[in-house]
């Protein structure tokens, strides 16, 4: 409280109290990340911890030791980086990064419970990803379709006929596939399956 003195000592009418309390002690609660979640192109899903991702906004979701107590809040970083803070539901959060990310950038998310004095717990072991919006650079050749029923047997030529109902499928590449990398094999827009890749040659069976 604070009240007014004169010089001859007169002291005026005391103000209301303002109280507080000294609170020093961090929370003991933990948050633990486990999932980036990556809900765009044909890869989607979680992506593992140290893996990479074509997703430029990311989902962010983990796990508390236990619930918040009143006044806790669950503030999320990338590295040393505070983003925001999550959404909490019992011992369960989730977290939205609303930026938009770009190519070859890295993220290391962790979490960190925050108490009314703004005392922060200690973080969780950090979950990584790069992201990755560059298409890849090699490109397939579909080279040949091959008939093994009937009398009539061997490559189909592009645009031909075929009585075989169970084709095979082969053709090239311009270089070997890189580290991660596969080969998709379409008819029309609907996707059939991944090719079998030798080096710069590849088979497919229908």
């Amino acid at each position: 409280l604070a009240r007014v003195t004169d010089a001859a000592g007169n002291r005026g009418v005391a103000s209301s109290a303002y109280a507080a309390t000294v609170d020093t002690t961090a929370p003991t609660t933990t948050a633990a990340v486990t999932a980036i979640t990556d809900d765009v192109g044909i890869v989607t899903g979680t992506v593992a911890s140290g893996g990479v991702t074509d997703d430029t906004l990311l989902g962010v979701s983990g796990t508390l030791s236990t619930s918040l107590a009143a006044g806790e809040t669950l503030r999320v970083y990338d590295g040393s980086t505070y983003l925001g803070t999550a959404a909490v539901s019992g011992t369960t959060w989730t977290y939205a990064d609303t930026r938009t990310l770009s190519h070859a950038q890295a993220v290391s998310y962790t979490a960190k419970v925050m108490d009314a004095a703004g005392n922060l717990g200690t973080a969780g072991t950090a979950y990584t990803a790069t992201v990755d919006t560059a298409a890849p650079t090699t490109t397939a050749a579909v080279t040949a379709i091959a008939d093994n029923v009937g009398s009539i047997t061997g490559t189909v030529a592009t645009g031909g006929v075929t009585d075989d109902t169970a084709l095979v499928t082969t053709g090239t590449l311009t270089a070997s596939l890189g580290a991660g990398e596969t080969l998709r094999i379409y008819d029309g827009s609907t996707y059939l399956g991944n090719a079998t890749v030798t080096t710069t040659t590849w088979t497919y069976a229908d």
